[in-house]
C-alpha cells in the first residue's frame, strides 16, 4: 500500500509538471506549435523583421556606418573618416548601436500595426533589436512581445532571430586597415586602397569632390535582391 501511495503521488506530480511545461511551451509561441492564425502572424512578422534587417544593414553600410549623418560629414551626408589628420572611422559597436536605435522605426513601416490582421485581436509591445556584426553576416537578436487572442486562449510571440548574409565584417575590416595605412602616409594612398581591396576580393572606387575624396568599397559577393553591399565615406586631405 505504501508503494502504491508513493506511485500515485509520483504520477500526480508528473502530470502537473507535464501540464505546466505544455502550457509554457504553448505560451512561448515561437518555440511551440502554433495554431494557423498565430502561425500566419508569426510568418508575417518574421518577413517584416527580415526586410527591416536587410534594409538597415545596406543603409548603414552606404552611410559609412551611420543611418543619420554625423556632424562631421559632407553636404551629401557621407561621413568623414580621415579629417584634420585624424581617424574618425566609427567602431563596430557604434555601427551596431546605429542599427539598433533605428530598427524599430524601420520594422514598424512594414508591420503597420497589424492592419493586415483586422479580424484578429493582437496586442504588441516595443521592438528591441541587438545586432552583431560578423565577418560574413549581421545577426539580429530581437525581442518583440506579441499576444494573439482567440476566444479564451492566447499565444505569445516574443523572441526572433534574423541573419543578413553579407560580408559586412570583412568590408569593415578592409576599410579599417585602409584608414590605418592612411594614417602613416602624407596624402592619399592609392596603392593601399587597391591592395587591400584585392586581398579581400572587393572593389574600390574613388571620386574627387569639392569637399574631399569619396571612397566606395563594394562587395559583389554580398547581394540581396541584386543590391550590392557598398561602404561609402569621404576623406579630406
Amino acid at each position: 500500500m505504501k508503494k502504491r501511495g508513493q506511485l500515485t503521488i509520483f504520477l500526480i506530480v508528473a502530470i502537473i509538471v507535464i501540464a505546466v511545461s505544455a502550457l509554457a511551451f504553448f505560451m512561448r509561441g515561437n518555440f511551440g506549435f502554433l495554431n494557423p492564425e498565430a502561425q500566419n502572424v508569426n510568418n508575417f512578422v518574421q518577413d517584416c523583421l527580415q526586410d527591416a534587417s536587410d534594409k538597415i544593414v545596406y543603409a548603414a553600410a552606404y552611410g559609412g556606418g551611420y543611418l543619420i549623418p554625423p556632424n562631421l560629414s559632407d553636404e551629401l551626408g557621407f561621413p568623414y573618416y580621415y579629417y584634420g589628420g585624424e581617424n574618425h572611422m566609427p567602431s563596430k559597436e557604434k555601427m551596431e548601436n546605429e542599427m539598433s536605435s533605428n530598427f524599430g522605426k524601420i520594422a514598424s513601416l512594414c508591420i503597420r500595426n497589424f492592419q493586415d490582421f483586422k479580424e484578429t485581436e493582437i496586442t504588441s509591445g516595443e521592438i528591441s533589436a541587438t545586432p552583431t556584426i560578423s565577418e560574413d553576416k549581421v545577426s539580429f537578436e530581437i525581442i518583440y512581445p506579441i499576444t494573439i487572442k482567440q476566444g479564451q486562449s492566447s499565444t505569445l510571440l516574443k523572441d526572433f532571430k534574423i541573419e543578413v548574409q553579407v560580408r559586412y565584417g570583412i568590408v569593415y575590416n578592409a576599410v579599417q586597415e585602409f584608414l590605418q595605412e592612411q594614417m602613416t602616409h602624407d596624402g592619399i594612398c592609392l596603392n593601399c586602397a587597391l591592395d587591400i581591396a584585392l586581398k579581400n576580393d572587393l572593389y574600390v572606387d574613388m571620386q574627387e569632390s569639392e569637399n574631399g575624396t569619396i571612397f566606395s568599397f563594394r562587395d559583389e559577393n554580398s547581394k540581396i535582391n541584386n543590391e550590392t553591399l557598398e561602404f561609402v565615406f569621404i576623406n579630406k586631405y
